[in-house]
């Protein structure tokens, strides 16, 4: 039997909350309770106080953990949004955290079958269960929106994921293993692996909810050159792990971007239709060293292909543009 250490909370009313996010929590009749903690920086050599909100869960969670391990990822945020009356779309996968202040030292054995049990593809590819102090967890988050865990029956989020959730933005955190910086443009960017993401958790939200907002990444980084190929593999990826129509919205928003294009004589991939930009994608990618599979994405065969006559142009460009536009953009990074 493993032993769990309790963690240190301090737990009161709600003054700490903004009045738009008591309208929110209140609104949906949702009991809460307010806790601070420090969030410690060790990168920057700050210690801050964060405001973190404990919503007691009351539906049956489909997996059922030890004390200590907690469900970060898509799964907390669907939670989190059907708390605040949404619909969401089945989550595809689980994403286990051990919070280290509960259980400071975690059974590798649970562990393990944790991972067989629920994420054998991600640990095959050495992202499995991490562990993670409850100020670390919070501190290292990709986007607003998802400062958001379920731990010990409990959904626990910050006032400022709550209201993102609630008005569907989408924006990230100043957690410095989101950015880089481009030396062309002389300014901080978000590295285009969330970009990718931002954009496809805006199709999600747009297409399930009828709005949803990017903030917080520079106009700049839309253009072609600045997203990476092996990143806007793995969003394409993921759109069509989505379903068939949110993988079409994807490739909409692409071309009405620019990243993607129907006019070979412009700067762009050149796709036709969602399945072109797959074979375009795994034609550039070919020869590299770290070829991308698609594992949603329908198999590709000529026949797949709106228009045949694109299946050799296909490889040619793919010489072209990998031996160019790609690389100068990935040693920047």
């Amino acid at each position: 039997m493993e032993k769990f250490e309790t963690i240190p909370t301090e737990t009161f009313v709600s003054p700490e909350l903004s009045d738009g996010v008591k309208e929110i929590l209140d609104k949906h009749d949702l009991v809460y309770t307010i806790q601070r903690i420090p969030i410690d920086d060790k990168e920057h050599g700050t210690e801050n106080m964060r405001t973190l909100v404990h919503i007691p869960l009351e539906e049956k969670l489909p997996i059922e953990l030890p004390k200590g391990y907690g469900i970060a990822g898509g799964v907390a945020r669907n939670v989190a949004l059907r708390l605040l009356g949404n619909k969401v779309l089945k989550p595809r996968d689980v994403d286990i955290v051990v919070i280290t202040d509960i259980n400071a030292h975690p059974n590798p054995a649970v562990i393990d079958m944790l991972e067989q049990r629920y994420m054998s593809n991600d640990s095959a590819q050495g992202h499995g269960i991490r562990k993670e102090s409850l100020s670390e967890y919070f501190l290292s988050r990709d986007f607003v929106l998802n400062e958001v865990l379920i731990l010990d029956e409990e959904i626990i989020a910050t006032p400022e994921a709550i209201n993102d959730l609630k008005n569907k933005i989408i924006r990230p955190t100043e957690y410095k293993g989101n950015w880089w910086y481009s030396y062309s443009k002389g300014e901080q960017g978000l590295r285009s692996k969330l970009v990718m993401k931002a954009l496809r958790l805006q199709v999600e939200f747009e297409a399930m909810y009828g709005n949803g907002t990017i903030d917080g990444i520079k106009d700049w980084q839309w253009e072609f050159d600045h997203v990476r190929l092996f990143d806007l593999a793995i969003a394409v990826d993921k759109s069509y792990e989505m379903g068939d129509e949110l993988a079409e919205r994807f490739y909409n928003k692409l071309l009405e971007l620019g990243i993607v294009t129907t006019d070979e004589t412009k700067e762009g991939i050149l796709a036709h239709h969602k399945d072109d930009l797959v074979a375009q994608i795994i034609y550039w990618m070919e020869d590299r060293d770290d070829p991308f599979y698609f594992k949603n994405a329908p198999t590709l065969d000529p026949s797949t292909i709106s228009d045949n006559t694109l299946y050799e142009k296909y490889r040619k460009l793919a010489k072209t543009y990998t031996g160019s536009r790609f690389k100068e953009f990935e040693r920047e990074i």
